[in-house]
């Protein structure tokens, strides 16, 4: 559980589209499994690029809209497909998810495992674990848990060749 006072504020779904998974992508969403603690509030949903700094999606969600307090639900929530900015394969980026209001806070659902290669047994593999930031600071990498969550991909460029590798969350 976590808010805007809290260390961290903010927490991200990290992924990287190994070799072979096609030349470039188009995220237009994700899926993700939470759940608020109060329902008066709005969070910052922001695809980030590989350093973590530059916005290249970003929509604001209110949770009046769409959840009870403390209900558990998986929900999927759609950047402004006018916008999309293409994703190449190789490059680490950040799903973000961060309260914007004292008081809101949010829970997201992971899975967390004893060592990082134990994420292999998953579709996605090591590519894909949280990372959390406090107050726009420097990203910390946990390689031991993976949120609930993935990626809604609206344009998919396969590799040179044709054929391309299934990627999953």
């Amino acid at each position: 559980q976590y808010g805007l006072d809290s260390t961290p504020d903010e927490r991200a779904f990290k992924f990287t589209f190994p070799a072979g998974a096609g030349a470039s992508k188009e995220i237009v969403g994700v899926w993700v499994q939470l759940a608020f603690i109060a329902a008066a509030g709005s969070t910052i949903v922001t695809l980030y690029d590989t350093d973590g700094t530059t916005v290249l999606e970003q929509i604001t969600w209110d949770s009046d809209n769409v959840q009870v307090n403390n209900t558990v639900r998986i929900f999927r929530i759609y950047f402004d497909e006018a916008t999309l900015s293409t994703l190449t394969v190789g490059s680490a980026y950040r799903l973000g998810f961060a309260p914007q209001e004292n008081g809101n806070q949010l829970i997201l659902y992971s899975l967390q495992v004893d060592a990082a290669n134990d994420l292999t047994a998953f579709s996605g593999g090591t590519d894909f674990v949280e990372s959390t930031q406090t107050g726009g600071g420097g990203w910390t990498d946990n390689t031991t848990i993976r949120p609930l969550a993935g990626l809604i991909i609206a344009d998919w460029t396969e590799p040179a060749g044709g054929g391309s590798g299934v990627i999953g969350s």
